[in-house]
């Protein structure tokens, strides 16, 4: 499904293998939760075992829709589970969202639905699209995300390549820990192109 015009035009956008119709949260939304509340609860709804292989094996009967239920369930992430249903909230206005260990539950006026580990694949596609979350193309030079070295010399080079840049953006984030994407986008419409405040709280990501 092309859905490219959709997103520029900030409707919502429909998911037939789950039945639900996502609603794209405008920047006023976002704002209310918080920045970093949102992106934390958006790159945990699309995380995919990919984000995990560099960090653990994952097994293989293992899925998306897996690896966020049992990171949700841990004792540690009862905030990051009520970020994520908020965030959920505003992608599905006209339900009220349950998590359990095994389902996302969508309680509406008129019909409930599930959306679980079969059909959370073609949710989460659509989300990412919503969200702007997609792999980094990686620029010349630097050390890919996920990376197959042909040698162990090989490994150990690109390990240490790699632990260097995520120092280095461990230093960035401390330096600037209020900073913000959004803000700095907003600041930028506003005086180069000037958008109003209450145009720029319109749109979608």
């Amino acid at each position: 499904m092309d859905i490219r015009l959709a997103l520029m035009s900030g409707v919502d956008i429909p998911v037939p293998e789950c039945q639900v119709i996502l609603h794209q949260p405008r920047i006023r939304e976002i704002a209310m939760l918080g920045e970093n509340d949102f992106n934390t609860a958006a790159h945990l709804l699309c995380l995919s075992t990919d984000d995990w292989s560099q960090q653990m094996e994952i097994p293989e009967d293992l899925n998306s829709f897996n690896i966020l239920m049992r990171v949700l369930q841990e004792k540690e992430a009862a905030d990051k589970k009520q970020m994520v249903k908020i965030v959920l909230s505003l992608v599905l206005p006209k339900y009220q969202v349950l998590l359990t260990p095994r389902s996302i539950i969508c309680n509406g006026d008129e019909e409930n639905l599930i959306i679980d580990e079969g059909n959370f694949e073609f949710f989460q596609k659509i989300l990412r699209k919503i969200f702007c979350i997609k792999k980094k193309v990686e620029k010349e030079g630097d050390v890919p995300e996920t990376y197959n070295p042909a040698n162990e010399q090989a490994r150990k080079i690109a390990e240490k390549l790699y632990a260097g840049r995520k120092k280095l953006n461990e230093l960035k984030e401390n330096k600037y820990p209020d900073d913000s994407a959004l803000s700095r986008y907003f600041s930028i419409l506003a005086i180069g192109l000037g958008y109003t405040p209450e145009e720029l709280n319109n749109l979608t990501l």
